[in-house]
């Protein structure tokens, strides 16, 4: 009998430890893999559904305002540590909204929109971002010039799943939003300028008629062959 229960209490205990990790583990990927991606990887752990759909989304990109002259002003590692401050700050509102990071450069955030009332919380997320950035900003070292990120936003049908890149390096998996809807989101972060939100007329559908918005017309795209609708957010 002391055997057997010895024998139980070692199986507890191996138990316990394997389940640590795993949360650690889980916690870790937490940082790194898309909300999304990680539902549909606890739904189905051996085979999760990640193949393309067409979906109603709201995609925003979020860039930073001059980021080629900090980058010639600072040194790499003083803009990187910069940079990666404000951008924790922002992954906690984004989290907070809904959104899922898709992709993150040196200067910018594309996030994904997909469920409930994604234009909203998209807009929520980028007005989250600039009053982020302004806290940010009050808190910086003297003699460090305030950061400013321009937001782009448009909503519509895409082509929501995953997509392999190949390279020289091997491959890697990405879920993200692909078609026209997310490349007018790109354009449009263009537009704006340090500290705006610019979205489009199907965005602008989406929220209260009364939100404070100012027309900017009719707007010529780069590699988009109709005008679009611009608003910029007040």
């Amino acid at each position: 009998m002391a055997l057997v229960n010895a024998e139980s209490h070692r199986q507890v205990v191996e138990y316990t430890q394997q389940l640590e990790r795993s949360l650690l583990i889980r916690t870790n990927l937490a940082k790194f893999v898309p909300q999304r991606v990680r539902r549909l990887i606890e739904e189905s752990p051996e085979a999760p559904s990640l193949e393309k759909r067409e979906a109603d989304v709201t995609v925003a990109f979020a860039d930073i305002t001059g980021y080629t002259r900090l980058s010639s002003r600072l040194a790499p590692e003083v803009l990187d540590s910069i940079v990666e401050r404000y951008f924790s700050a922002f992954l906690d509102e984004i989290v907070k909204h809904g959104g899922d990071v898709n992709e993150t450069a040196g200067d910018g955030l594309m996030v994904i929109f997909h469920e409930g009332d994604h234009a909203r919380a998209a807009v929520g997320t980028a007005r989250a971002i600039h009053r982020r950035a302004a806290e940010l900003n009050a808190e910086r070292p003297e003699g460090f010039e305030p950061l400013a990120m321009h937001i782009g936003i448009n909503t519509g049908p895409a082509l929501l799943g995953a997509t392999k890149i190949e390279g020289r390096a091997g491959t890697r998996w990405t879920y993200t939003a692909s078609g026209l809807t997310t490349s007018i989101a790109a354009r449009l972060a263009a537009v704006a300028q340090g500290g705006e939100i610019v979205i489009s007329e199907t965005t602008l559908a989406r929220l209260d008629v009364s939100a404070p918005v100012e027309d900017l017309g009719y707007r010529e795209l780069k590699n988009v062959d109709k005008p679009v609708r611009l608003h910029r957010l007040r």
